[in-house]
C-alpha cells in the first residue's frame, strides 16, 4: 500500500483546520452563549502568519524584549479587580476596570479560554506566554484604541487589527461586521472602519504596550507611546446616535420636590 505524501498530509491538515474554522464561525452567530470562545478559536485557526509577525515585532522592539524577558503575570494583573480599583482615575488599570464593569465583562473569561487554546501550543514558554497574552487581552485593545463594546466598536477593532497585523480571520469577521453595521449606522459605518484600518496601519503594534509594568501610568501616556490618534469618525457616530436617542425620549421631567424638613 502506498504511503500518503507529505503534501497530501499537509492538505489533510489544512482541510481539517479550515473545517474547524467554519464550525467556529457558525458558532459565533448561532451560539451566543459561547460567542467569545468560538470567536477566539476562529481567529486562532485563521491567523495565517500574523502570530509570527507579532513575535518578530516583540523580538525587535525594546518593550517587546522586556516583556519576553519578564513574562509578567498578565492574567493575574488583569483579573485583580481590587488592585485595579485602587489605581488613579485616568490610569490604564482604572480605565480597564471602568471598561469591564459597565459592560458586564470579566477578564477571566478571555484568559481562561486563551489558556485552554494554548495548551500544547509550544514547548517554548515565551511563545506560549505571547499566545495567551494575545488571546486574553482583547479588552485591553478596546481600551487602548478607544473603541467601545458596541457592535460598531467591535467592527472597528477588527478593522484596526487587520491594519496592524493583516490577520485573515479578523478580515473575515470585519467584513461580516461591516454588513451588519451598514443597517444600524448606514454607510458612515464603512468610513469609521476605514479610519480604524488606517489607525492600525499608522500606530505601533498595540500588543507591545508594556502595561503590566505600570498599571498606574496614565492611559493617554500609553496611547501617545503607541502613536494612537482618537477614533474621530467612530466617536462622532456614537455622539450622533446618542443625540437622536435623547431627542426621541424628549426632555426629562422635573423631579418631584421633597418637602423641606
Amino acid at each position: 500500500m502506498s504511503q500518503p505524501s507529505d503534501s497530501g498530509i499537509a492538505r489533510t491538515k489544512g482541510t481539517g483546520k479550515t473545517s474547524g474554522a467554519v464550525d467556529h464561525l457558525l458558532g459565533i452567530f448561532l451560539n451566543p452563549e459561547a460567542r467569545v470562545r468560538h470567536g477566539q478559536r476562529f481567529l486562532t485557526l485563521m491567523e495565517g502568519d500574523s502570530f509570527e509577525r507579532i513575535l518578530a515585532a516583540f523580538e525587535s522592539h525594546p518593550d517587546g524584549q522586556a516583556l519576553l524577558q519578564a513574562l509578567p503575570d498578565t492574567e493575574g494583573l488583569l483579573a485583580d479587580r481590587i488592585d485595579l480599583s485602587r489605581r488613579p482615575l485616568g490610569s490604564f488599570g482604572r480605565s480597564y476596570l471602568d471598561f469591564l464593569v459597565p459592560n458586564g465583562f470579566d477578564a477571566v473569561d478571555y484568559l481562561e479560554i486563551a489558556k485552554t487554546a494554548s495548551a500544547g501550543f509550544s514547548a517554548d514558554p515565551k511563545r506560549t506566554w505571547l499566545r495567551d497574552r494575545i488571546d486574553g487581552t482583547h479588552d485591553v485593545r478596546h481600551v487602548l484604541t478607544g473603541y467601545g463594546a458596541d457592535r460598531l466598536g467591535e467592527a472597528c477593532l477588527l478593522a484596526f487589527r487587520v491594519g496592524q497585523v493583516r490577520h485573515p480571520g479578523a478580515a473575515v469577521l470585519a467584513a461580516a461586521a461591516a454588513t451588519v453595521c451598514l443597517f444600524s449606522h448606514g454607510p458612515a459605518a464603512f468610513k469609521a472602519m476605514a479610519e480604524a484600518y488606517r489607525r492600525g496601519q499608522a500606530a505601533v503594534l498595540v500588543d507591545l504596550c508594556p502595561f503590566e509594568f505600570d498599571l498606574s501610568a496614565p492611559l493617554e501616556t500609553y496611547r501617545a507611546k503607541l502613536g494612537l490618534t482618537p477614533p474621530r469618525t467612530y466617536q462622532a457616530l456614537l455622539d450622533a446616535r446618542a443625540r437622536r436617542g435623547s431627542q426621541r425620549r424628549g426632555p426629562a421631567k422635573p423631579a418631584a420636590q421633597e418637602p423641606s424638613a
